[in-house]
């Protein structure tokens, strides 16, 4: 064969290769976390603040990570968080703190008041993470009054795929939010 026809036909094989490639990768998929309590039948009175120190640095990725060890996480590229983790978190937050507390609103700090919430509570989230398996680990320091306390949250997601990982996430924090209310 001529060189010419050969590199028509390594150009056509390697084009071939590339768009095969790019047909195969998985389409990104996008989870959010959602406030999933009800609302308090009985309201606490007040007002109530929430400050959510930075998170750590391994979640402060737009990708969903997955606890593979005591000392290793992985990351899923196809797996994404709809919006960043360092913001959904905290509202999340703060909407199932309020439906706990039975208000309407619970402030996230900085205050945007001039008029500090009378009851501050202040979150270090530690570790929010799951499993292979889907077991989600949530691991929280507290203050109020500066009173520190420890939080430990494990929620079973229904199976190992991501939706049901996040689910399990939002339960978990949910149930930190019940705690949170109702610190004794």
């Amino acid at each position: 064969m001529k060189p010419a026809v050969l590199c028509r036909l390594a150009a056509l094989a390697a084009v071939a290769l590339c768009l095969l490639g790019c047909a195969r990768s998985a389409p990104a998929r996008f989870y959010l976390l959602e406030p999933v309590l009800e609302a308090a039948a009985v309201p606490q009175p007040g007002t109530c603040g929430l400050r959510v120190d930075p998170l750590p640095d391994y979640l402060r990725r737009p990708v969903l990570a997955t606890r593979t060890g005591p000392h290793e996480v992985a990351y899923h590229e196809y797996q994404r968080w709809a919006e960043h983790l360092d913001q959904a978190l905290p509202a999340v937050l703060a909407e199932n703190l309020a439906r706990a507390l039975g208000q309407t609103k619970v402030w996230l700090y900085p205050w945007d008041t001039t008029t500090p919430p009378g009851r501050v509570i202040r979150v270090r989230i530690e570790r929010f993470d799951a499993d292979p398996a889907g077991r989600v680990t949530l691991l929280v320091l507290s203050a109020e009054k500066d009173v520190w306390r420890r939080h430990t949250i494990t929620t079973a997601a229904r199976s190992d795929a991501p939706a049901d990982r996040v689910a399990a996430q939002s339960q978990a924090l949910a149930e930190l939010a019940t705690r949170l209310a109702n610190p004794d």
